[in-house]
Formats: structure tokens, sequence, C-alpha cells
């Protein structure tokens, strides 16, 4: 009896304990499933939150940040009109200067050139360099018609007589430059030889003209002896008289050279 009770007992606690078992599994599962998400969130609760950029921060290296470059240079922008207006003022100004520079060294003949006889018509008066310079030329000038004239006295070739007659005619006239300047240095003190060196040279270049229009022996002779009567007494001293006459009124010592009368007509 007792062994029936016993099993009886045990059928019963059975019957009864495998429900609450069941419904212990559930709600312990129920529990644990519930558990999970706040654990799960807890575990992301736990983490540290992503710090978020403040913006002061994010302002701050956003501002200190450089600008980028500008691929096109500032000088490439159209000039304004205040640039224009102060480029175009500017460049005219530079242009005078270079212009200004040049022209005044030779104006102020401190170019380094020879120097040069001026022009009359201004009223310049020659200093010494350039009354050395006409002095030496006339003398040149005058030695060269003095060796024509001597030459043609016995040359018997037309072609001969008429180039000698040629470079006396050239040189007789150059002289006249030469004497201008050195009349306007010599002053009063050169009027005379001056006025001698003026009447009488039309007869000398008259002469070679006619020589070199008909270059013959004969006509040399005749047109030598009409050259020679107007140019050794007066053309010749003449000039050595103005020449000195130029170098003493600028200071230099008056030691012009003196000319031997010619014989081309002897």
């Amino acid at each position: 009896m007792k062994f029936l009770a016993l099993l009886t007992l045990s059928l019963i606690g059975t019957s009864v304990a495998a429900p609450l078992n069941r419904r212990a599994t559930s709600t312990s599962k129920a529990v644990a499933a519930k558990a999970t998400p706040s654990t799960a969130g807890g575990a992301a609760g736990a983490k540290p939150p992503a710090a978020k950029a403040t913006p002061s921060t994010a302002g701050g290296g956003a501002a200190k940040a450089p600008p980028k470059a500008s691929a096109t240079p500032a000088a490439a922008e159209p000039a304004t009109g205040d640039t224009a207006a102060s480029s175009s003022t500017s460049t005219p100004a530079a242009k005078a200067t270079g212009t200004a520079g040049t022209g005044g060294g030779n104006t102020t003949g401190t170019s380094g050139t020879a120097p040069i006889a001026p022009n009359l018509q201004t009223g310049g008066t020659p200093g010494a360099p350039a009354v050395q310079y006409a002095a030496g030329a006339f003398a040149n000038d005058a030695t060269t018609v003095s060796a024509s004239l001597n030459a043609l006295g016995t040359e018997q070739d037309p072609e001969m007589i008429r180039a000698l007659a040629t470079v006396a005619f050239t040189a007789e006239s150059d002289e006249d430059q030469r004497r201008n300047v050195l009349n306007t240095a010599g002053g009063s003190a050169a009027k005379n030889a001056n006025a001698l060196i003026v009447k009488n040279t039309p007869a000398v270049l008259d002469g070679l003209q006619n020589i070199m229009n008909d270059p013959t022996p004969a006509t040399a002779k005749t047109n030598l002896q009409s050259i020679e009567t107007a140019r050794n007494p007066n053309i010749l001293p003449s000039i050595t008289e103005l020449s000195n006459a130029a170098m003493s009124m600028t200071g230099l010592q008056p030691l012009a050279v003196e000319f031997p009368p010619t014989t081309g007509s002897a």
C-alpha cells in the first residue's frame, strides 16, 4: 500500500512539476530576452559618445585654414582707371628723359666729337679749338690749290689738266667755309685780310672753271696768269694774316702758315 501511495504521489508531483518547469523555462527565456536588449543597450550606452565637433572648433579650423592661392596672378587683372592713368602719364616722362639726355649731349658740345664751326647766322663766336681747326684746314686747302697751279703750268694731257683744275676748284671753294670761321673769331683785326680774300677769290674760281671747260695747255697758261695775279699778292698773304688774327683773339699763338707764291704761269 505504501508503495502504491508513493508511486501515486510521484506521478502527481511529476505532472504538477512539468508545467511549472515549462512556465519557469518560458519565464526565464522571456526575462533573458528582455534582459538582452537592455544589456546591449547598456553596453552601447557604456561606450563614450563620439565627440561632437564644437562650433568653435570647427569654425576655428575652417577660419584658420589658408585660402587657396588664385591661379591667375594679380597683375593679370585689367588695370583700373587710376592705374591706367598712372601708367600712361609715367611712360612719356621716361621717354622724354631719355630723349632730353641724348639731345642735351650734342647741344652742349660734350659728346666728344671734333669741334665744328658754329652757324654764323646764330651769331656764335668760335672758340680756340674751332679756330685752330679752321686755320689748319684753310692752310691745307691753299696748299692743294698751289700744287695744282704749279702742275698746270707744265701739264700737256687734257685729261690731267681737267683733273688738276677740278681739284684746285674744289679746294678753293672749300676755303670759303674756313674763312668765315676765322673772320668771325678775328673781329676787326681780320677785317682787311678777309676783304682781300673775298675780293680776289672769284678771279681764281673763274680761271679754274675756264680751264675745266677747255682743258688745253694754251687755255691753262692764259688763265694761270690771271689766277696768280689775283692770288699771289692778295689771297696767300691774307690767309696767313686772317689766321693769325683769329688765333690771337682766342688766346692761341699766331703761328699761321706762310705760303710761297705759285709759278705755274712762269
